[in-house]
């Protein structure tokens, strides 16, 4: 695939990511990546395997689970957020995806907690934080063996960024055991204001470099020791202490975590960031 639709297949991607809640036509998706919806959706399915529209619904039911399964936001709520008319249509769909009903599906997906992870957090250092808006840079990495792509990416270019002390910021939109590991997405990221402009626009153009915002809000800041793990590892300890503290987590943040410290021989720090109301 030529490497400048390969880039607009990617932000056609991340167009229909941001707006999973809204009504989404072929045309429109396709008009994101510069190209007719039919030269569009062949492209799509040669870029990610998938078509279009099952990519629309797996995320859009993975979502679902998301919210099922750590939130206790009515069924009917969850059908709005993934831009179903009705629980009624969502709740069909839902168990055409699943095999079961979302009510049942919330039933047997209480998570237990990792009792290993339990020791790699530090709670007497938790401390919440309000964080303004913030545009990060990010590489994506795709596929569990993959995840680390972003990280030695950004290794490339630490002469070349403004300032010392850099921190990396990872996140992922995805839930292992919930999106299939080939599909996990991973993105690895900095501060976009740490990357000089010239810098900035070569990735643009040569790699799948994007920009986006980690929302202003409210934050539990959880130390941890370890780095890339997926946040649906943390939830059921994370959940634990907020209810033991009488916190409710925020559906309009973001979740995603800082790596402190990674140097040769020494230990992997992180904080975790988590939305809270």
């Amino acid at each position: 695939m030529h490497h400048v639709t390969e880039r607009h297949i990617f932000e056609s991607r991340l167009y229909i990511e941001r707006n999973l809640g809204e009504g989404l036509s072929g045309e429109l998706i396709a008009q994101n990546a510069f190209l007719s919806y039919f030269h569009y959706q062949h492209q799509f399915k040669v870029c990610t395997g998938e078509s279009v529209w099952q990519y629309v619904k797996r995320l859009r039911m993975e979502r679902a689970c998301f919210l099922l399964a750590f939130t206790s936001l009515p069924v009917s709520d969850i059908a709005y957020q993934i831009n179903f008319e009705s629980s009624a249509a969502f709740s069909k769909a839902f168990r055409s995806w699943h095999g079961m009903s979302p009510q049942k599906y919330r039933l047997q997906s209480i998570a237990s907690p990792e009792h290993q992870l339990q020791q790699a957090y530090d709670w007497n250092k938790v401390k919440i934080r309000h964080l303004p808006e913030q545009v990060i840079a990010a590489f994506r990495s795709e596929g569990a063996t993959h995840l680390p792509k972003g990280y030695f990416k950004w290794q490339q270019f630490t002469s070349l960024l403004t300032g010392s002390d850099v921190s990396l910021i990872g996140r992922s939109p995805d839930q292992p055991g919930i999106t299939p590991l080939s599909k996990l997405r991973w993105d690895t990221a900095l501060p976009s204001d740490r990357l000089p402009l010239e810098l900035k626009q070569v990735l643009k153009q040569e790699q799948l470099l994007f920009e986006d915002t980690i929302p202003a809000g409210k934050y539990l800041v959880v130390p941890f020791a370890g780095f890339g793990r997926p946040f649906t590892a943390h939830f059921p300890h994370i959940l634990t202490y907020l209810r033991n503290q009488g916190l409710e987590l925020s559906l309009t943040g973001c979740f995603f975590q800082e790596l402190r410290q990674h140097a040769p021989g020494s230990q992997c720090l992180t904080d975790l960031y988590i939305p809270i109301r």
